[in-house]
């Protein structure tokens, strides 16, 4: 899994500034704490992040060779009638990284929240300042496909259709919300390997546009369906490669959709960012949203549930990919 963080950023924009304007473009610095705790709720392992912003010599904020991660803290989830404590512990960096000491975190072991109930975190930095925040958990257990493809293409059909549904009597409508996914797996020939690549599927694209840009599902809550254009998920497959001679370096996997559950914080990062499933990935790297008391990031809650999708053989060799 991927850990999670949030880095502050300095972004300075000069904008016809004349000469003679006495204009200092750095303000007086101020210092924040960052908190991250996004929990997954099918799984009992939990990771969490504390920075802080930092100061640098001149304007460039990539000069700091300091990772801003905060020890010493003490991190409690308040879940039902538990308190879960977390641990720190470390992790190497790749080569390429900004710095060159460990990956700090905190983690626990223990938590999986997947019934209704209030989550609430705390965490109490070395100086005596507190962040905290809280959330709801969700019934995961209770949610299903209640339809889905078999196999694509589909037979006399111009739309592909998923839906989920509960099993009723749960909180639902008004704590989940979701956004859904669909992405061709497929395998390119690099350097004398196989990696592994996912093409996103629009639902459909923009035909009175010029340049026809592809539409995506928007995050919703209380909505149990999406459908996707056939025609749709024939471009992104030729998307994939423009190149047709090279076509035969790329191995066409199947089809995946997955469904995206969150809680109403991450769903409003979501909604600003437009980019939270971006390589199928959670990332959260901007500071655009934040409902941590005292500081800045995010505590929230997701889960995921997918489902693969062959896509027949006679359908993938027509675009000149290898299987």
């Amino acid at each position: 899994m991927k850990n999670i963080f949030l880095l502050i950023n300095i972004f300075l924009i000069f904008l016809s500034i004349s000469c003679d304007d006495n204009v200092n473009p750095k303000a007086n610095f101020k210092e924040e704490y960052v908190l991250n705790c996004v929990l997954k709720a099918d799984t009992n392992y939990q990771i969490a992040t504390i920075s802080k912003s930092y100061d640098v010599d001149g304007y460039d904020p990539n000069s700091n060779k300091i990772d801003p991660f905060i020890k010493g803290a003490t991190i409690k989830v308040y879940y039902r009638d538990s308190i879960f404590t977390f641990k720190d512990t470390s992790t190497q960096r790749s080569a390429d990284s900004k710095y060159n000491t460990p990956i700090n975190f905190y983690y626990i072991k223990k938590l999986k929240p997947s019934s209704y109930s209030q989550l609430k975190i705390e965490a109490l930095l070395p100086n005596g300042k507190i962040l905290t925040a809280s959330t709801e958990s969700f019934f995961l257990n209770t949610l299903y496909f209640s339809k889905t493809v078999d196999t694509y293409p589909p037979i006399n059909a111009n739309k592909i259709i998923f839906s989920w549904d509960k099993i009723s009597g749960d909180k639902f409508e008004s704590t989940i919300y979701f956004a859904p996914e669909l992405a061709i797996v497929y395998s390119k020939f690099e350097n004398g390997n196989w990696n592994k690549y996912y093409k996103k599927v629009p639902i459909r694209y923009l035909e009175n546009s010029p340049d026809k840009p592809p539409i995506y599902p928007e995050i919703s809550v209380g909505k149990n369906s999406v459908s996707f254009d056939t025609l749709a998920f024939g471009v992104a497959l030729r998307e994939i490669s423009k190149d047709i001679t090279q076509r035969k370096n790329y191995k066409i996997e199947n089809a995946l959709f997955r469904l995206l559950i969150l809680d109403k914080n991450l769903a409003a990062y979501y909604s600003l960012q437009k980019t939270f499933l971006d390589e199928f990935s959670v990332r959260i790297n901007q500071p655009d949203f934040t409902n941590i008391k005292g500081g800045l990031g995010i505590f929230g809650i997701y889960a995921i549930k997918q489902i693969n999708i062959p896509i027949e053989s006679s359908y993938i060799l027509k675009f000149g990919y290898s299987l």
